[in-house]
């Protein structure tokens, strides 16, 4: 069995033999899809059925027969009094996640990490389809029923934080011996489910969205905050810091639900209420966020393009402290002074003040932002244009040897994470290719006029740093970054 951490591929030709293991987990790994088809089906059939009188009328005859069968059609045809709005979304978010379940276990088949979180996947292709979930509160379940249900949302759960906890190595932190990790697991383990089965008459709802709205959420911040202090190396901690982020969103959602009382429908004036009970919007809005956790484990586990994820969270980070900013400035000028000067309604001189003072103000806070983005992304190595233009600078006071050339262009692709790193010499007035990293056959042939201090077009490249001494142009410095970032 392979690690999360280590490099893997697809199901490889002539390929070991699968075990009694793997085939015990594919046996129960089709079940449990199976059980999540059949649920996702039953919401399909409940639309449908809103749709078509015809199929309606037939649902509530096979209601008649007094088996699973004809209990599910009758709850089937009750829900399609009340089909959900934008089911359509609900059905993207579950194919999204079946989608992905599946092709992460063809490409690691096993992978313990990657297992968990196709279980994981699976499960919440289910429970958070809230037309298929309606389908459920209609029925009048049998004990089995309960229980299937049961520990198919306790199967979902318990997965999800379980290969939140293994990422990306497969182990579990602290790296402590077996007793002393059981010694602060099982404590801890029954803690939270004695407080979530201590919640009294709660929804289902409302267990879901506690579970997997904020106890796991939590538990995968709190590891890979762990894991990203104590790596050892730099996947791992790209790894680590890839998931953190990816989890905060959908943590600070569950806190904001929490603090805004939805913890309150945990009391028994929502006993055996419907679903509609609980606002659609935050279901929504959890959709989004375990939407974001799968696919930065994706990537984590597949080490796909983890170089280019510093740039996405760092432009993330600006550019939603700078639409935070207009907003709170529009906010602020709009409606604080509004009611300060007592101005009802619109007022078209305060919009003109705050568009003003942002427009003024705009500038340096981007400035000032882009400080703590960076902080925040690089901690307290430079970026990788900082990397560029100091290096630059460095290199005009060295001898330029041929090698020591090969070498540079190595530093530089290394320490700004670039794809490819060219060195670039003045020879009688133009700019010549002299040096790159990786060495390949593909090097540039042709050299480019330098026109005044300005440097030429090189080609697609990311990024591209002239190196100067005493104010002469000597050569440049380019990177090239994976992807079709710029």
């Amino acid at each position: 069995m392979t690690t999360a951490g280590a490099p893997g591929r697809g199901r490889p030709r002539g390929g070991p033999r699968l075990s009694a293991a793997d085939l015990a987990f594919a046996a129960a790994f089709a079940v449990y899809a199976a059980y999540t088809l059949a649920v996702l089906a039953s919401g399909l059939v409940a639309a449908a059925a809103g749709i078509w009188p015809s199929l309606h009328e037939t649902l509530h005859l096979w209601e008649l027969r007094p088996t699973l069968v004809g209990r599910a059609a009758g709850a089937m045809a009750d829900a399609a009094h009340h089909t959900v709005p934008l089911a359509v979304v609900d059905y993207a978010f579950s194919a999204f996640n079946l989608g992905l379940a599946g092709f992460l276990l063809w490409l690691r088949p096993r992978d313990r990490t990657a297992r968990l979180l196709a279980v994981a996947m699976t499960g919440t292709a289910a429970v958070f389809n809230l037309q298929a979930y309606g389908v459920y509160q209609e029925l009048t379940p049998t004990t089995l029923d309960t229980v299937a249900h049961s520990v198919f949302g306790v199967l979902a759960a318990t997965s999800y934080v379980l290969a939140l906890l293994l990422f990306p190595d497969g182990r579990l932190v602290p790296r402590w011996s077996r007793w002393r990790l059981l010694a602060l697991y099982v404590p801890v383990s029954v803690a939270v489910v004695a407080a979530v089965l201590g919640i009294q008459s709660t929804s289902r709802t409302v267990a879901l969205i506690i579970v997997f709205g904020l106890l796991t959420p939590a538990v995968g911040v709190a590891a890979q905050a762990y894991r990203y202090r104590r790596a050892v190396g730099t996947v791992e901690r790209q790894q680590s810091r890839l998931l953190f982020w990816a989890l905060v969103p959908a943590l600070l959602i569950g806190l904001f639900v929490l603090s805004r009382g939805i913890n309150a429908s945990a009391f028994s004036a929502f006993e055996g209420r419907s679903i509609a009970i609980i606002p659609v919007a935050l279901f929504r809005v959890f959709q989004a966020a375990f939407g974001i956790i799968p696919i930065a484990l994706f990537i984590g586990l597949l080490r796909f393009r983890l170089w280019d994820i510093d740039r996405v969270l760092n432009r993330a980070f600006v550019y939603g402290a700078l639409a935070g900013f207009v907003g709170l400035v529009y906010v602020a000028v709009v409606v604080g002074v509004g009611r300060l000067v007592g101005s009802q309604g619109d007022n078209i001189v305060l919009s003109i003040a705050a568009t003003g003072l942002v427009a003024v103000a705009f500038e340096p806070v981007r400035e000032r932002v882009q400080v703590v983005a960076n902080r925040l992304v690089y901690g307290h190595r430079a970026t990788p244009y900082e990397v560029l233009s100091s290096f630059s600078t460095r290199m005009a006071d060295e001898l330029a040897t041929e090698e020591r050339l090969a070498g540079m262009a190595r530093l530089l692709a290394e320490g700004t994470a670039a794809r490819r790193a060219d060195v670039w010499l003045v020879v009688a007035g133009e700019l010549r290719h002299a040096a790159s990293w990786p060495h390949d056959e593909t090097s540039p042939a042709q050299a480019f006029p330098l026109a005044g201090e300005e440097l030429p077009s090189l080609g697609p490249v990311t990024g591209c740093e002239p190196v100067r001494h005493h104010g002469e142009v000597l050569g440049a410095l380019s990177v090239t970054k994976p992807g079709s970032e710029t």
